[in-house]
């Protein structure tokens, strides 16, 4: 484990290969990320045959799902994420 990181999870379209902290054996939030990763993989822009992005991250109150896809592998790392309060002028 990394530090900041609460959690780690790597598979594919198919099949999960591993996964460690929050996100151990979470087949819910694995699911998921799949189907979230899939749709956005089906928003082609025309310019090209590249995927229309490589990085995805998912933010919530107090943590971050930082999703990356190469080929057709995902590794997903939830971390601590910062909120920080809006500055009053």
């Amino acid at each position: 484990m990394i530090l900041g990181d609460f959690g780690r999870f790597l598979g594919s379209f198919l099949c999960r290969f591993g996964s460690s902290g929050d996100l151990e054996n979470d087949e819910h939030t694995a699911t998921v990320l799949q189907g979230l990763v899939a749709t956005a993989l089906g928003l082609r822009l025309p310019r090209g045959h590249e995927p229309p992005f490589r990085r995805l991250s998912v933010v919530f109150g107090e943590h971050s799902l930082l999703v990356t896809v190469s080929g057709q592998k995902l590794f997903v790392v939830k971390r601590h994420h910062h909120v920080q309060e809006p500055v009053a002028v």
